[in-house]
C-alpha cells in the first residue's frame, strides 16, 4: 500500500489549482516533494485571498476498459415464502440457461 508521501515523490508533476468559485488557475508545483511543503503552499494560496486551493497529481486513475464488466444485474429484495423462493430460483435457472 502506497503512503501519501510515496505518491507525492513518485508523481511526475503536481499541479496547484487556486482561484475563486468554480474557476481556478493551474500552476505546476516545483517545490519540495513533501506533504508538509505542499500543505504550506496550499495554505499560502488560501491566505492570499483565494477561496480555493488544491493539489492534483497528473497520472493514474481508472483506465478505460479496466475492471469487471457490468452484468446489468442488481440486488433486489422481496418478502416471500420459502416455497415462493424455491419456485423463483427454478425460474431464474431456466431464464439464465
Amino acid at each position: 500500500m502506497k503512503t501519501i508521501e510515496n505518491i507525492i515523490k513518485d508523481s511526475e508533476e503536481i499541479i496547484i489549482i487556486s482561484g475563486e468559485g468554480e474557476m481556478g488557475t493551474e500552476e505546476e508545483y516545483n517545490g519540495k516533494r513533501s506533504l508538509r511543503a505542499i500543505k504550506l503552499r496550499l495554505t499560502k494560496e488560501k491566505c492570499g485571498g483565494n477561496s480555493m486551493g488544491k493539489a492534483e497529481k497528473t497520472w493514474g486513475g481508472a483506465r478505460e476498459g479496466a475492471g469487471r464488466p457490468a452484468t446489468g444485474r442488481k440486488r433486489q429484495y422481496f418478502y416471500i415464502t420459502d416455497e415462493e423462493n424455491e419456485k423463483l430460483r427454478e425460474l431464474l435457472e431456466k431464464l439464465r440457461a
